[in-house]
């Protein structure tokens, strides 16, 4: 800092001829103690170094000293005082507001950092599953949307888990499945990859905000989820978490109604090294859509699972309620192995019988009573007898309903976040983002 010039402004050399002026770091090693000295005067000083003035003060959490030495006749008045303390004064709040700078900067460094994962810029957390969180992100180079998925816990099973569905997901070209951009790991070594970004409302929303669909409509829905899970099936990948909260309706380009599948954080893959490394004794996936198989032995586990599952969707599109209904999740799975649905009409609502007929089959106890694959049912329903759910009905549904609903589940996820929310080093660094402006 300039102190010799501030000192030289509060006492100009005719004021201050034979005063050595000295200021000292008390704190600091003997050598590097002293931080100013009018070295103008430094000759003169020694013929006569007798001390005439020492103050001792406290400034920025450290001790101070300011020495005045005499080697001959000096004047002075209260002003030239009051100055050369003021100057001195001012110089350490300019030091303290600079290190403070400094300070804000380093921090404003480590927010940055904080949301960068490679490429990616974070924006905002958007979802929170059982293996990690779900952000909306923004590639820094093209501006593209993305959706960037950060494991929490960077170290055990989890991360083989979490490498597979990056891996498996990618292998995946079905126009009705999430695209993977890219993945990679953070400093810590969490894992992170980035996908599409979505705008739309899970199947699980939908309901809650528009209640039990038409029938038609179900229809569309389910042969594109049937194709997507199709090709999943063709390479021996087995999703194993179907369920309304996996399936997202949204708009894509001038196409309405545009289904995709999402988190394939559970899929098992039936051959090869991956197999079994999802299930190792347990029971995966979510109560209200487990197979019976899945409950009993995971090991037998395959495509028609995946069926079940897709079949309690629909059962759940087509009615606004789950097939079972339990107070546990032993007493659901005891309901899968055991029970028998209801049929739709008990349930209050019309649906076209051979429809009706189809969704129970899918929801038979033996996988060999359900069709042989995805892409059998998405032929049959293709052959039933139901008028078409058109672009046209999908594009008015949009105007008239499907940009409220949106509305509605973005403020619900919201605030299911503010509920569940744990500060992390990223969420922090969001809010200071949002603080700053």
């Amino acid at each position: 800092f300039q102190l010799g010039t501030i000192f030289e402004h509060a006492l100009p050399a005719a004021r201050r001829a034979g005063l050595e002026v000295e200021l000292r770091d008390e704190g600091a090693a003997p050598d590097e103690s002293t931080l100013y000295r009018d070295r103008a005067q430094l000759r003169a000083l020694r013929g006569d170094e007798s001390l005439r003035w020492v103050t001792r003060f406290d400034f920025g959490g450290r001790s101070w000293s300011l020495h005045l030495f005499r080697a001959q006749p000096f004047e002075y008045t209260v002003t030239s005082w009051l100055v050369l303390f003021g100057g001195l004064v001012g110089t350490l709040l300019l030091a303290g507001s600079l290190g403070a700078v400094r300070t804000i900067t380093a921090l404003r460094r480590d927010v940055e950092a904080a949301l960068e994962l490679g490429q990616y810029k974070l924006i905002e957390k958007i979802s929170r599953g059982g293996m990690g969180t779900v952000y909306r992100a923004e590639h820094t180079l093209l501006r593209r949307p993305t959706a960037v998925k950060l494991l929490d816990d960077g170290t055990g099973i989890n991360v083989k888990r979490f490498s597979r569905e990056v891996r498996i997901t990618s292998e995946l070209t079905h126009p009705n499945t999430i695209e993977i951009y890219d993945y990679g790991r953070t400093p810590e070594g969490a894992f992170y990859y980035a996908m599409e970004y979505l705008e739309g409302i899970t199947f699980e929303e939908l309901v809650v905000i528009d209640g039990a669909q038409p029938a038609a409509r179900v229809v569309s829905l389910l042969k594109q989820a049937c194709g997507a899970l199709a090709e999943a099936h063709s390479v021996g990948l087995i999703h194993r978490d179907v369920k309304p909260a996996n399936l997202m309706l949204t708009v894509r380009g001038l196409l309405h109604d545009f289904v995709k599948v999402l988190d394939f954080g559970l899929v098992k893959k039936t051959e090869g090294s991956d197999a079994g490394v999802t299930n190792v004794g347990t029971v995966v996936g979510t109560p209200l859509y487990l197979s019976p198989e899945a409950i009993s032995d995971g090991g037998r586990v395959n495509a028609r699972s995946d069926l079940y599952a897709l079949g309690a969707v629909a059962y759940f599109l087509l009615t606004g309620t789950d097939v079972f209904s339990g107070t546990s999740a032993v007493e659901l799975c005891g309901k899968h192995l055991r029970s028998t649905p209801e049929s739709m009409k008990t349930r209050g609502v019309a649906v076209p019988k051979d429809l009706e007929r189809l969704v129970l089959r899918c929801l038979a106890k033996d996988p060999e009573q359900r069709p042989e694959s995805a892409a059998t049912l998405a032929e049959e329903l293709e052959a039933l007898n139901i008028p078409a759910w058109t672009e046209s009905d999908a594009r008015t549904w949009w105007s008239e309903t499907g940009n409220k609903a949106l509305r509605r589940a973005r403020e619900e996820r919201s605030r299911l976040l503010e509920d569940a929310e744990v500060p992390g080093k990223i969420s922090m660094a969001i809010a200071e983002r949002e603080r700053r402006g």
